[in-house]
């Protein structure tokens, strides 16, 4: 597209809307205080109701993000959490397709994306157009635009086995908090995540990790590593505390005092590493920096202690954050630099200055943080002590206790554990000698550690996952051989130690029936792990991911592994699926009715029953990478460094927007339309000899197409019943509209032409007039296959897409109907005469038999997922209703809470001193209920299931609490004092509308779920 002038180029991209959302970002991101928006946070007000007059999605969305990614500081750990459960729940019920994870998780990453850019504005308006885009759900949109984030799709269902057994945050080396490393998590579909902390954990960093855990329904694990020495190596042991109940459980345990001193002792080895790291940046200033200086002809002062400590925030103290830091310090000094050296480039003539001055200008732009440490802060660092580390950790505080000493202290905390053996700088034979030595009390090997691969500190992990297997086998012969074999090569190594380890193997040989007896019942067992910190330009992100539990589509990708990623995956999992069936339910009583008369004979349970599929993990293998079926999923950094580059060629046309990518929907749904209506038009008027069908042969059908479409939509939002706050065009998709217009004008040539006039007509002899059921049939079954094949490559679920090409069939005697009818009233007294017409009709009458169909069909279609998504609201503001009863039981222990609520009055002039902020949740849960059944589609027949599915109890809590929006003058100043903040004047006025009515309305359908419960008689459990 490029030829199209740039200035029509500007006019053809991007939609108002998109401009409105980059402005709602910009204005959210511009205010150094954001409590204004804070009620937007508010904890009880429903992504869905009243909130939506205050607030667009897109703010409420920004909001949360920006309230999220800016709260990385000690001590904002409430705040990240309450940004994370309103964006989880805001994203969450965006979705209006079957897509509502993997929609939810590209608006997450793409919103945090657009809070995280600033300046360039080309980009963000790139990213508020894909926001939007994707809050379409619409199946292609969403998996391209996973595809455009580096995330792979996840099936709906998330049975996908994906995990990360050794992950970082910021209370350690990490660059993220605990609750933004796991709304990342979650957003790369995340399922299971072990998260590592040095010596010692707070229990309020755990807290804080175990609760955004909760909220994103993601397991996770503490573990705490801990160095011990092995002869002359360092040994990385990694505790994990097990057998809790819950999360309160394992928080209990680390306030015990046993624990809490265990825990003191870590923080003293934090300490002393702290001390450690502070002499080496005493160092760097003063033996390092000068010589620094002159090479590179910088200026840059001494960097202080205060500014390291401010560096590290909540982390531990490592050479990771002076490397960090001191880099930090010294970017603006090089950048300065370099921007002389650049000048001096142009001016300079002779080959030798300009290579010299490209040599420097290199080694400017490799100086990142890691390039520090490896470079100058490991020189400082004594090599006896460590020569390989490259965190210099171990170097730095390396306690002389061996792996067993620390396992039995462990063991008087009375706890149960899994200890599992970092392999770096580890060879088989040390593993074995470990294992033995700690009688089997290790109980997972880490075989799998990406960042050990990357930095070369695993090389025999191949090795040791075989050793593993020997272990595990039933028989002790192999474990013996595999000692035998090692002592053979000890013969004939000639390094100076191999004759002690040789002694040392043959000690082992005398311990393996000992060895083998701790592994026979309880098999070692295999960890694997990315050991991200989420700021290495070397290692590989988080997340890793078993290929079987992906979409079909996904597994057939092979995802761009590279074989650096293909070289550190020496293990393959062996998965077992499992099927687990459920009862079906529907939103239509009559079905569930239906679905539960099936479930009673064994010949209808298929009917009654739907399969769920699930997935268990049997065993890990060894196994070559290109092999395993375990996918890397986070990638390497590219283009790391400073980006000092003397001369940079500007590329023709580069930086351009993709036209396609990010046309005005406007003018995009017109093209559709037009590219549709072109063949249509084409196909009547140069076939047809009636000027009726010639002229006006394609707007008719379009206009069957079209109001098909509207008729559908409305009949699913609510149909006649549906609320009268909404127009008919609230429930219509134009978008979705001028996407069927397009592919229907397609089935016109399809239809008309190739199939009722070439093929019928004139290839086979099949008319109207001698075989109308043959030729009707025909035709329908043809239309089936084209609109399954367009709904497929649209991205529908397969489901919907077969059901498209059943209705076909149904549409046939349909069909055949129309054209009798309309037959007999052209000429009554002898239908065939009439025949001429009807064949040049067919296409018509078979296109509008077959909308008919559909527009029943689809329209319960989308009657389906309208219902499901407002059964799916209220069942989540009747979970927080009951939460709130449950908080009002214990306020009240000696009151009866429910005659309480009858007298609104009282109940609420009562809570407003005693817990205001209970009585706030009443008012807001009310609000919402109001708003569901007066705004979203379907909300009123959703809430008329609901009441009968409820039992007595729940069915009074909830009517009484309703009566709570009787207290106008209370509610009307909650809204003035900032419910809502300070666009409170909708909300207000809506609740001052219509409160009244809903609450006369809700009395009625009280009445009428009565007589039905008496009618049935008494629910299960009521």
């Amino acid at each position: 597209m490029g030829f199209i002038p740039d200035r029509l180029r500007n006019r053809l991209l991007f939609d108002r809307k998109d401009y409105d959302l980059l402005r709602i970002v910009t204005d959210v991101l511009g205010r150094e205080d954001l409590s204004g928006f804070k009620h937007l946070l508010t904890p009880y007000l429903h992504p869905r109701g009243v909130k939506e007059l205050a607030a667009t999605q897109g703010l409420r969305i920004a909001y949360a993000a920006a309230n999220l990614l800016g709260s990385l500081e000690i001590g904002k750990a409430h705040d990240r959490l309450v940004a994370l459960r309103a964006l989880q729940g805001e994203v969450m019920n965006a979705a209006v397709t079957h897509l509502r994870r993997n929609t939810a998780r590209v608006l997450m990453q793409i919103m945090k994306e657009l809070v995280r850019t600033e300046g360039d504005e080309r980009r963000r308006l790139e990213l508020a157009h894909d926001f939007r885009m994707a809050a379409t759900s619409k199946p292609r949109i969403v998996a391209r635009l996973l595809k455009r984030y580096h995330l792979l799709m996840m099936p709906e269902d998330w049975v996908q086995i994906c995990f990360d057994n050794h992950v970082h945050d910021a209370n350690t080396k990490g660059r993220k908090s605990a609750t933004h490393l796991i709304m990342d998590a979650w957003i790369k579909g995340i399922r299971h995540l072990t998260v590592i902390y040095y010596n010692f954990v707070l229990p309020s960093v755990a807290e804080e990790l175990l609760q955004a855990a909760d909220i994103m329904g993601i397991t996770v694990r503490v573990g705490i590593e801990f160095t011990t020495r092995f002869h002359d190596k360092p040994v990385k042991i990694i505790w994990v505390p097990r057998g809790f109940t819950g999360p309160s459980d394992f928080l209990n345990f680390l306030r015990e005092p046993a624990m809490a001193d265990f825990m003191q002792q870590g923080r003293s080895l934090a300490r002393l590493q702290e001390e450690q790291i502070l002499h080496v940046l005493g160092e760097f200033n003063g033996t390092i920096l000068p010589d620094f200086n002159a090479y590179f002809g910088l200026s840059m002062p001494a960097p202080s202690v205060e500014g390291f400590h401010e560096s590290v925030g909540a982390g531990q103290a490592s050479l990771v954050h002076l490397g960090k830091y001191l880099h930090s310090m010294l970017l603006p000094h090089l950048n300065a630099r370099f921007a002389e050296l650049q000048a001096e480039y142009l001016t300079v003539d002779t080959p030798e200055d300009k290579a010299h001055i490209e040599g420097l200008a290199e080694e400017m732009n490799n100086l990142d943080a890691e390039s520090i440490v490896d470079d100058y802060l490991d020189q400082i660092v004594s090599p006896e002590m460590n020569p390989e580390d490259p965190d210099g950790a171990f170097a730095l505080y390396c306690p002389s206790q061996p792996p067993a000493a620390l396992i039995n202290a462990v063991a008087t905390l009375r706890v149960g554990s899994r200890f599992i053996l970092n392999l770096f700088g580890l060879c088989a034979s040390d593993v074995l000698e470990i294992l033995c030595d700690c009688a089997g009390r290790i109980t997972h090997l880490e075989v799998v550690n990406l960042k050990n691969a990357a930095m070369g500190n695993a090389q025999e992990c191949a090795r040791i996952a075989e050793l593993q297997e020997v272990v595990n086998a039933k028989s002790v012969i192999p474990l013996k051989r595999w000692v035998l074999g090692r002592m053979a090569q000890l013969d004939e190594d000639a390094s100076p130690d191999a004759p002690e380890r040789r002694e040392r193997m043959a000690r082992i040989l005398q311990a393996v029936p000992a060895l083998h007896a701790h592994y026979r019942d309880r098999p070692l067992r295999t960890s694997l792990g990315s050991d991200s910190t989420g700021q290495s330009c070397r290692g590989h992100g988080m997340g890793m991911v078993a290929r079987e539990t992906l979409p079909r589509k996904v597994q057939n990708d092979r995802l761009g592994l590279s074989e650096d990623q293909h070289g550190a995956m020496v293990v393959g999992m062996r998965i077992e699926p499992q099927l687990l069936f459920e009862p079906r339910e529907s939103t239509h009583p009559g079905m569930n009715a239906l679905y539960a008369f099936a479930r009673r004979y064994p010949a209808l349970r298929f009917v009654g029953y739907k399969a769920r599929r699930n997935f268990r993990v049997c065993e890990f293998h060894p196994v070559a990478g290109a092999k395993s079926n375990i996918l890397i999923m986070g990638g390497v950094k590219k283009g790391c460094g400073n980006n000092f580059v003397l001369e940079k060629k500007a590329a023709a046309h580069a930086g351009q927007i993709p036209l396609l990518q990010y046309m005005n929907n406007l003018v995009r749904n017109t093209l559709l339309v037009a590219a549709g209506f072109i063949p249509a038009f084409l196909t009547f008027a140069l076939t047809k000899d009636w000027w009726v069908l010639s002229w006006f042969g394609a707007f008719i059908w379009f206009a069957i197409t079209g109001f098909r479409n509207i008729i559908q939509s409305v009949l699913g939002g609510g149909g006649f019943s549906r609320t009268p706050l909404l127009k008919w065009n609230n429930y219509v998709s134009w978008s979705r509209l001028c996407e069927s217009l397009f592919y229907t004008g397609f089935s016109v040539p399809l239809m008309d032409y190739l199939v009722k006039t070439l093929l019928m007509d004139r290839t086979l002899g099949i008319t109207v007039a001698n075989d109308p059921a043959l030729l009707y049939s025909i035709m329908a079954m043809i239309n089936g296959v084209y609109i399954m094949t367009h709904n497929l490559i649209r991205g529908l679920p397969r489901q919907a897409a077969l059901w498209n090409l059943l209705r076909s069939a149904f549409s046939i005697p349909l069909a055949m109907g129309m054209s009798s009818a309309v037959g007999w009233m052209l000429s009554p007294g002898d239908p065939a005469a009439a025949a001429p017409v009807l064949q040049q009709w067919a296409a018509i009458f078979s296109k509008l038999a077959s909308d008919c169909v559909a527009g029943v069909i689809e329209g319960l279609a989308d009657r389906e997922n309208n219902m499901r998504q407002r059964l799916r609201d209220y069942r989540e503001k009747i979970t927080q209703m009951l939460t709130v009863q449950e908080k009002l039981e214990l306020l009240f222990p000696s009151e009866d809470v429910l005659g309480m609520l009858s007298d609104p009055k009282k109940f609420v002039n009562t809570l407003m001193h005693r817990r205001s902020d209970l009585a706030n949740a009443v008012i807001v849960n009310s609000l919402d209920f109001l708003y569901f059944w007066m705004y979203q589609p379907r909300g009123r027949s959703a809430l008329t299931r609901i009441l009968m599915e409820l039992d007595a109890q729940t069915r009074q809590i909830f009517l009484l609490s309703q009566y709570v929006l009787l207290r106008k003058r209370e509610i009307s100043q909650l809204f003035l004092d900032g419910l809502l903040g300070k666009n409170f004047s909708k909300g207000l006025a809506f609740y001052l509308d219509y409160a009244d009515g809903y609450l006369d309305a809700l009395q009625r359908e009280a009445a009428r779920t009565q007589t039905a419960a008496t009618r049935t008689g008494p629910r299960a459990g009521s």
